[in-house]
């Protein structure tokens, strides 16, 4: 049973409700547990995509830093603009 129209608080109420009362302790615990993780599956997918979306874009900084630094002192701006318009490009794709 999927139980995504609670809150967190009544997670835990509406999935021991729905427990079988004439099942086995380890039965009903095994139910529990299926689903509040089943309640919870959304939130953590949406946890993971928004901390590896960050983790890519702050490497799209550590980039920017290394192509700062093979190039000559003249050039750094507009290597640097690239890499601004590469990250700004990205978050308008990753967004839409």
């Amino acid at each position: 049973m999927a139980v995504t129209e609670f809150n967190d608080s009544s997670v835990y109420m509406a999935c021991k409700a729905s427990a079988d009362p004439n099942a086995s302790q380890l039965d009903q615990l095994d139910a529990m547990l299926q689903c509040i993780g089943e309640a919870n599956a959304n939130s953590l997918d949406t946890f993971f995509l928004v901390y590896a979306s960050s983790l890519v874009f702050l490497m799209q900084a550590g980039f920017a830093m290394l192509c700062a630094g093979c190039v000559q002192l003249k050039n750094v701006q507009n290597s640097m603009l690239k890499n601004l318009l590469d990250a700004c490009c990205a978050a308008l794709g990753f967004y839409s």
